[in-house]
């Protein structure tokens, strides 16, 4: 008796079948010659051999119902664990860790020329966008807008917001510095003012129960300290100094500050020293002052929104170290800042684009130099003639200036580590006529060709290495030759 397999059924299926058991499926496997785990496509015809052992109720159970077994599973190809995408010359494949079989959804890439490249159709996987941050905006509990209100651009003061905690002394200390002998009045937010005195340092306690404020779900309540004066300028505000009464010192509890003057010097702000403003998340200068350096060092590590005009002098390091990861710059004009900007950004750790305006800065040595800034991007920098350093060891991706003409030294421009690649991807120097060591990056071919069209002729003997660089073998090497560097990769 021969037996033809249908779809999806096994030798214990058939074994069932015939035998009313699955004890039998051997002796069936063994008279076809085949393993007991045999996959058997259908239609296949197997000898039925004769057995001593049947299970007859089940087996006439099985013949009166019409039951016919089938229970092959075949498991689904695995689902993948990673997708990677890469880019060779702008053009971008796939590959997937686990589940070959899968496909990726349309996925386009746009490259920083504008060009888009679209990775083959695929299907399987939806992909949902990552949505965008929303924009930061001061903690609705402050009113800020409201708070700010109370200085005009005009004014010659500076109001803030100072969170008050229950159970503590609540140290504050004011030293305004006013042209001649003006007087000002501080409103320390508790219903008690002092006459503000030039140069002299003002004290205050302020406790929980003296401000009349809401508590904030935090815990604090918000006094609104204010310093109004008559003063023709206010020439300088400094925030910390100790208090008498404090035995260490301690963070400020400012939260935001919005300054006014109009003094035609330097203006200078200090609230630095001592970690004092650990807190701050708001300073707004306006666009009237021209603020002296004061290093938004890690104790200004929240600041979210940053008003300045920067002073000339203030380009050396005014933000190193800033711990402002998501800092609104689109408040800060650094044109005045003449001379140099060296370590401007070094170590900060803003990780967005600098688009700004440099008509003034002849030096950019190490200016974003282990920074985590994302993309620099420099307009009016016919000034500038050093970048050594510029954006060594940094996470800088794309950094471009307008006009490279006068640089003469860009000497360790970026770290060429040999044991990992490091970040940059796009560098345009227009004009510039010295080489360049730039191993080890992420420049594809239409990226170093797009730098060697930015160059100026070559000074003398010049050249431009690039290896380790996944395009620099791709690239057209005549745009480096032709104007004179020697091209090596």
């Amino acid at each position: 008796m021969n037996i033809i397999v249908k779809h999806n059924q096994t030798l214990f299926d058939v074994a069932l079948i015939l035998y009313g058991s699955i004890d039998n499926a051997v002796a069936l496997a063994r008279a076809n010659s085949l393993a007991v785990t045999a996959d058997i496509a259908a239609g296949t015809e197997l000898i039925a051999p004769d057995v001593t052992t049947l299970t007859d109720a089940m087996l006439k159970y099985m013949t009166k119902a019409g039951i016919s077994p089938a229970t092959y599973y075949e498991a689904p190809a695995p689902a993948p664990t990673g997708a990677y995408i890469h880019n060779s010359n702008n053009t971008f494949t796939k590959t997937l860790a686990g589940g070959e079989n899968y496909q990726l959804p349309n996925i386009n890439f746009t490259n920083s020329n504008g060009v888009t490249t679209s990775v083959p159709s695929m299907e399987d996987i939806v992909c949902t966008p990552v949505p965008v941050p929303a924009r930061w905006t001061p903690d609705p509990q402050w009113s800020w807008s409201t708070v700010a209100a109370l200085i005009g651009d005009s004014d010659n003061g500076f109001v803030g917001i100072f969170a008050v905690y229950p159970g503590i002394n609540n140290y504050v200390t004011i030293k305004c510095v006013l042209t001649g002998m003006s007087a000002g009045t501080i409103y320390w937010g508790d219903g008690t003012t002092t006459a503000l005195v030039s140069g002299t340092q003002h004290n205050k306690i302020l406790l929980y129960d003296d401000v009349s404020a809401t508590p904030t779900t935090y815990g604090y309540k918000v006094a609104i300290i204010r310093v109004v004066t008559t003063s023709t300028s206010l020439n300088s505000v400094e925030l910390s100094l100790k208090h008498p009464n404090e035995k260490e010192v301690n963070t400020t509890n400012w939260l935001a500050l919005k300054v006014r003057s109009q003094y035609t010097g330097i203006f200078t702000y200090t609230h630095r020293t001592d970690k004092r403003a650990r807190l701050l998340e708001v300073l707004d200068f306006g666009t009237i002052l021209t603020v002296s350096p004061f290093l938004l060092c890690d104790y200004h590590q929240r600041i979210q929104w940053l008003i300045v005009k920067l002073a000339a002098q203030a380009g050396n390091q005014f933000f190193s170290q800033a711990g402002c990861q998501f800092m609104d710059i689109s408040g800060i004009d650094m044109s005045p800042i003449a001379g140099s900007g060296a370590s401007l950004f070094n170590s900060c750790q803003y990780a967005g684009t600098i688009d700004k305006s440099i008509p003034a800065i002849t030096t950019l040595s190490n200016a974003f130099a282990y920074s985590n800034v994302n993309k620099v991007i420099l307009t009016d920098t016919g000034l500038v003639t050093d970048i050594s350093s510029a954006i060594y060891d940094s996470d800088v991706e794309v950094f471009e200036l307008d006009d490279a003409s006068a640089i003469t030294n860009a000497a360790s421009f970026i770290a060429p580590y040999t044991n990992m690649r490091n970040n940059l991807k796009r560098l345009i120097l227009p004009g510039m006529h010295i080489g360049m060591n730039l191993s080890y990056q992420q420049m594809s071919a239409e990226q170093i060709n797009a730098l060697g069209d930015s160059l100026g002729s070559a000074s003398g003997s010049q050249t431009f290495t690039l290896t380790g660089n996944e395009g620099a073998a791709g690239a057209d090497s005549t745009k480096f030759t032709s104007k004179g560097y020697t091209y090596t990769y």
